[in-house]
């Protein structure tokens, strides 16, 4: 990597993607029937609503994007909405009681989207401005090793699996609540995955007292990171919650 890369500062934002709007599902379909997220306003026999527009609540059925290259189709039972789906990525989320996005799933392809890391932050004594910036890089080709490498972080159970038809490694990750183990300031661990063609848009960063199932699956154009978040206020309920995401992921195939 270029050091003018690694220098490179990149400011945390709001977990964009995980933000759902308070709006109808699409229109233009019945339900059970494949509704297409991704179209312009307007579009003949297709859902009326863009993409923008059509996150929150999803009535229980199948739907589709073609932001995924193969299109991804995935089905959703009761109680999912929709937090957003941009070029790679599709991220799906439910309540539980009060608590929003309780649990929720990330299907990511860092390929198609363009994804990096943001690392722990770094002095540049020759930025001014900035006590602090980022080191941005591609996603490390094992992921899961690479979390395992932060002491914020506890990485168990890797083991071999296969999900959505590719072969990879699943663990299960929890982000301690410790004092003093978040090295990133402000709320959200620097261990954080960004989007570089969409400035200012993270998919996905790591809070402390969740806990998070996350497959490393395929390799190049094919490969997939994929993560069931558990919120930490329900975190005791972990393994149920997840096999409730599960059901979703299963569901999944691709055209």
């Amino acid at each position: 990597m270029q050091s003018g890369d690694r220098r490179r500062a990149v400011v945390c934002v709001v977990l964009a993607l995980a933000a759902f709007a308070a709006c109808a599902p699409g229109h233009g379909g019945t339900l059970g029937s494949k509704r297409h997220l991704e179209v312009a306003a307007g579009a003949q026999g297709r859902a009326s609503t863009p993409v923008a527009a059509a996150a929150g609540p999803l009535a229980p059925g199948e739907y589709y994007t073609s932001l995924f290259e193969p299109t991804i189709t995935y089905t959703v039972p009761e109680g999912w909405e929709l937090g957003a789906e941009t070029e790679g990525v599709v991220f799906l989320g439910r309540d539980i009681g009060s608590e929003r996005q309780a649990v929720s799933v990330t299907i990511l392809s860092p390929a198609q989207a363009g994804a990096a890391v943001l690392d722990d932050p770094v002095s540049l004594p020759d930025e001014s401005d900035e006590a602090l910036v980022h080191r941005s890089m591609p996603v490390p080709g094992d992921y899961l090793s690479y979390l395992a490498k932060h002491q914020e972080l506890m990485v168990s159970g890797v083991q071999s699996t296969t999900l959505l038809g590719r072969e990879g490694s699943v663990a299960d990750v929890a982000v301690t609540d410790r004092p003093g183990d978040l090295s990133c300031p402000a709320t959200t661990s620097c261990l954080t995955l960004l989007l570089e063609q969409q400035p200012g848009v993270t998919p996905h960063g790591f809070v402390a007292g969740e806990q998070e199932r996350v497959w490393d699956l395929g390799a190049g154009d094919d490969r997939l990171i994929v993560m069931v978040r558990v919120a930490p206020a329900v975190a005791d309920s972990f393994d149920r919650l997840v096999q409730d995401a599960m059901s979703v992921l299963a569901s999944v195939h691709f055209a």
